[in-house]
């Protein structure tokens, strides 16, 4: 860890925290806390069991780290009631600085944020309990129509203007309703919703259809998507507010006020945070950009004003700075390696041997929790060609294409042999029924070219098949290894499809130009797919209904145009399509885990068993991740999930991490 020259301040935090440690109640040793497995408690319960009141204490070198000149003092700064955090191992120090890669700005950096970012609701490290975060509380209606959350009296954001309903009610209502900003809402947004402020510290969200899986989207899907907004700072830009706002951006240099304020503020929190813009707008994170980012890296220092306390009273976060560097990913490793970096995932598997022939003598220790994604195909059932189209829609194709990959061997080859072989159907939930796991998953090239010869793709003179019109048929497979999980997935998977008679020509490009196609139907083959576990799944149904994910489609566009447009547009899709579009808002009315949930996504199951619109390749891949060996109150990390999981690291309590004064 680089040394910050701030010496003095770890000998201060030593010495204050060493007369606190008596007073420390941790998850190890609780000192008769009844914090209900939660790890947190509300400040009038826990001085309620201690019989004593919480004296406050914060970073002696925030105001030099925050640099705005003097602060009010920490009990001022915090709400009335700010949430215990119960430490893991114990109270820590505050100081040092934790360094993170990224490839560049929005690009990678998902889990850097989830370092810092907090939502009304947070995931218990169980990856089930919801517990409270920025709300306090939260009550549904008889029917999951209306839940109603109450927040933190005098909670502020970070330069100290309150926090109140208001910019809860603002956000749903003026910013992810308003179509200037969105065309399209998002899920579970768009089935009819506003906010409704009761009073400063209560606000009720209401939906015209039930929406019993809100808080668990809020925890994956949504998580990254923060429930609230500061209007004050948001307002003067905004067009239904501010009469001169088209003018602001003109001057600008946009075209209208919706250009210039999604440059100033994103649903996704990381965007705010992209240029100089993001210091006019305050947050409620755990830190906060201070400077302006850099086309190498960006900082973030401690909120003068989060909401969290440790349980001897110290403000959290711990941690005085986070450094995130922007590089190109294959200098992760040596980076890694050479003690530049103090906490990082990696996507490629093979990232593994190399760290971990390093980790006795640098300054990481390597852990292989669950929650990687294994690559994941699927076919464009809506094809511009149409002949090609007929191919990708029948099951039969798509079920040959499976049993023709060797998962052995791609395990063993480009995974370490870490990757348990599987399908995409739902994992982990109560519908699983035997043999799912392994559905059309087996190596069974012989069969594959059976179903390939009953679809009348006869073999040509080349060696490779014919379309049924007897016509030269190719995959073209456009890919970006961001989403391939291994460089050589598809060299691999092609060479495998090859070997059946089928011709597979790869073409890498960019993620944004894989994204610009596949949102105008011009792909072969797409990837960008969620595993559908419980989490993922309690979170939403996007994953396992057209068009198959909740932000860039996996596969058909032309379907839901049709559907979204009554038929006026796009291409009228197949009842098993119909089927699942009208499955889906019908789970979605149901708590997760409830009986007539289950029998819902028992039913959408079943369609993905008969249809198999996508093919997965392992039903469990573990993540190659990172830690600092120095950081404490780092917990046995079973999961770091992406976005619409676990969200990297949000269950484990970062804002806690700190390093051992020397």
């Amino acid at each position: 860890m680089p040394k910050l020259s701030y010496s003095t301040v770890f000998t201060a935090s030593l010495l204050a925290t060493t007369a606190m440690s008596d007073q420390c109640p941790t998850v190890a040793s609780p000192s008769g806390i009844a914090h209900h497995g939660l790890d947190q408690v509300e400040l009038s319960a826990f001085e309620a069991q201690t019989g004593d009141s919480l004296t406050f204490h914060d970073n002696p070198n925030l105001e030099k780290l925050v640099n705005r000149g003097p602060l009010p003092p920490v009990s001022e700064r915090l709400p009335a009631e700010p949430l215990v955090i119960l430490p893991y191992e114990d109270c820590g120090t505050y100081g040092g600085e934790m360094r993170y890669l990224a490839r560049k700005l929005e690009s990678n950096t998902s889990e850097g944020l989830s370092w810092r970012q907090v939502q009304l609701v947070r995931v218990d490290d169980d990856l089930r309990t919801i517990k409270p975060d920025v709300a306090k509380s939260w009550a549904w209606n008889h029917d999951y129509t209306e839940i109603t959350f109450t927040l933190r009296k005098g909670h502020k954001w970070s330069d100290g203007t309150p926090f109140t309903a208001h910019d809860v009610a603002f956000w749903l209502n003026d910013l992810i309703n308003n179509e200037e900003l969105y065309p399209t809402t998002r899920a579970p947004w768009s089935v009819g919703s506003r906010a409704e402020v009761i009073d400063e510290v209560t606000v009720k969200f209401v939906f015209d259809v039930p929406q019993p899986n809100l808080l668990e989207h809020l925890v994956t899907q949504g998580q990254f998507y923060a429930a609230f907004a500061p209007k004050h700072a948001l307002i003067p830009f905004h067009g239904d507010f501010a009469e001169d706002a088209d003018a602001k951006a003109q001057a600008a240099g946009h075209n209208t006020w919706a250009d210039w304020f999604r440059l100033r503020w994103g649903h996704w929190m990381d965007r705010t945070t992209h240029s100089a813009l993001g210091l006019e707008v305050p947050t409620l994170e755990s830190h906060i950009m201070v400077t302006a980012p850099e086309e190498t890296h960006r900082d973030f220092v401690p909120n003068p004003y989060y909401h969290h306390v440790d349980s001897a009273g110290q403000q959290l976060p711990y941690v005085d700075r986070h450094r995130e560097r922007f590089i190109d990913p294959s200098l992760y490793v040596i980076e890694i390696i050479n003690g530049n970096v103090d906490q990082k995932s990696l996507g490629p598997i093979e990232s593994y041997s190399a760290l971990k022939e390093n980790e006795a003598g640098g300054i990481y220790k390597v852990i292989l929790p669950e929650g990687n994604k294994g690559p994941y195909i699927a076919f464009n059932q809506t094809h511009q060609d149409p002949a090609v189209r007929a191919i990708y829609a029948d099951v039969r194709f798509r079920q040959a294409m499976s049993m023709a990959i060797d998962r052995d061997e791609v395990s063993e080859t480009l995974f370490l042999g870490l990757g348990t072989p599987g399908s995409a159907l739902p994992h982990g939930t109560p519908t699983e029924k035997p043999g799912d796991q392994m559905h059309f998953s087996g190596f069974d090239p012989e069969a594959a070219g059976q179903l390939l010869d009953e679809m009348g793709m006869k073999m040509g003179p080349d060696g490779f098949r014919l379309r049924p019109d007897g016509e030269p048929f190719s995959i073209i497979w456009e890919y970006s290894t961001q989403f391939t999980g291994a460089p050589d997935f598809p060299t691999l998977v092609a060479e495998m499809w090859r070997s059946v008679g089928i011709d597979t020509q790869l073409r890498e490009i960019s993620s944004v130009d894989l994204g610009d196609k596949g949102r105008a139907n011009a792909l072969d083959i797409t990837m960008i797919y969620d595993q559908p576990t419980y989490p993922v799944l309690a979170g939403g149904v996007d994953t396992l209904v057209p068009p198959f994910h909740i932000n860039d489609p996996l596969m058909g566009v032309p379907w839901m145009d049709w559907i979204n447009t009554n038929g006026s547009q796009g291409e009228e899709p197949p009842a098993w399509i119909n089927d699942l579009v009208a499955l889906g808002p019908e789970m979605a009315r149901e708590a997760p885990g409830s009986e007539a949930w289950n029998a819902a996504l028992d039913k959408i199951t079943d369609i993905h068993r008969e249809q198999m619109p996508i093919i997965g390749i392992f039903s469990s891949l573990p993540r190659v991740s990172v830690i600092n060996k120095d950081l404490k109150n780092v917990p046995e990390i079973t999961t770091i999930g992406n976005t619409s999981y676990t969200g990297y690291l949000q269950p484990w309590r970062v804002d806690q991490w700190y390093y051992p004064a020397d």
